[in-house]
């Protein structure tokens, strides 16, 4: 959200509607699931890249 407004109409959208919420979350669930661990594999690249360069 850009502003505190923004996060006000979203919140209240979400309590408006309770079964486009519980979507919206199982979304981001989803989301969240397949990027687990991705951190972890940029640094094991940067370092490999890192390691052959020095």
């Amino acid at each position: 959200a850009q502003d505190a407004q923004q996060v006000v109409d979203i919140w209240l959208a979400c309590l408006a509607e309770p079964e486009a919420t519980e979507q919206l979350v199982a979304q981001a669930h989803k989301v969240l699931q397949r990027n687990q661990g991705s951190l972890q594999k940029h640094i094991g690249v940067i370092n490999r890249y890192l390691a052959e360069k020095s």
